[in-house]
């Protein structure tokens, strides 16, 4: 007895049904392959998503990072310019203080040396009416 699967290759049925046979496993796999292939799309698809995501994630991580780092350099600078500003002041009103120390100082000598010279007063030719009384005496040709 044979078995039932083998069949005769001369028998035109068997070739038939085999050619047959042959069509349905062959839809099958395809259907398979494309089912497979589907699912690497799917798969793919998925990971590159799950990368976006990951990536956007680190990205904005890095970016609060970035802007934390941003507002302590900002407030570290205007705290450095108040200091700054508070420093300017300070030595502004120490010289202004100093100035008017030198002033108060210099003040009564200055007054006395305007007053000595107004009530000092001598009548005196200067040098140059001499030269000038030649030039304007002389006739013309």
């Amino acid at each position: 007895m044979s078995h039932p699967s083998i069949t005769r290759p001369c028998d035109p049925l068997s070739r038939i049904l085999s050619k047959s046979e042959y069509a349905r496993q062959l839809y099958h796999a395809t259907r398979a392959g494309a089912e497979l292939i589907e699912e690497a799309r799917r798969r793919r698809l998925r990971i590159i998503l799950e990368a976006r995501v990951a990536a956007k994630k680190e990205n904005d991580i890095h970016r609060e990072g970035r802007e934390r780092k941003c507002e302590q350099l900002r407030a570290k600078a205007e705290e450095l310019n108040r200091e700054l500003e508070l420093e300017l002041v300070k030595n502004s009103e120490i010289k202004i203080m100093e100035e008017e120390v030198q002033v108060a100082g210099r003040k009564d000598r200055a007054i006395e040396l305007l007053l000595k010279l107004i009530a000092d007063i001598r009548a005196e030719i200067h040098p140059n009416y001499h030269h000038f009384t030649r030039m304007t005496s002389k006739e013309p040709d």
